[in-house]
């Protein structure tokens, strides 16, 4: 679906983000879809760790409505530090821009039917991981 990719969210006042530890910008909030819900990350955000379920990584620029980057992933986890730093480490992710909502059809119509012909406990888990994310990036596309 995507390059592997680890994100590296460093927080203070503001919050500055490093996609694939390339580049850092300073940035208002990120947004991530936590396994809990919706999760906003401000400055001074709380010490947690969040599993990070499909969906998309929203990032606002100078306030909220300034959406600057936005990253579907498949997944992954989020740990945000006391001294105002968070790693998002993600398993794959995708610009928003270059999803495809006929391949994520055709994905999850592939992966319905891996799952039906799946006669192995590792066959039907890579299917139900394929058919969550498939479903995942066609709701991303709905709520566009």
């Amino acid at each position: 679906m995507g390059r592997r990719a680890a994100v590296l969210v460093l927080i203070a006042s503001a919050i500055c983000m490093c996609i694939l530890v390339s580049h850092r910008v300073q940035v208002y909030m990120v947004t991530l879809p936590a396994v809990s819900g919706v999760m906003g990350i401000l400055g001074e955000h709380a010490p947690t760790i969040a599993q990070l379920r499909p969906g998309v990584v929203t990032v606002h620029g100078n306030d909220i409505a300034d959406v600057t980057h936005k990253y579907f992933i498949s997944g992954g986890f989020a740990e945000i530090k006391a001294d105002s730093t968070a790693n998002v480490q993600a398993v794959e992710a995708v610009k928003f821009e270059d999803l495809d909502g006929a391949q994520a059809r055709k994905q999850l119509d592939e992966a319905n039917a891996a799952l039906q012909k799946a006669s192995t406990d590792a066959d039907k888990a890579l299917a139900q991981i394929q058919i969550e994310v498939s479903e995942a990036v066609l709701q991303a596309l709905e709520a566009k």
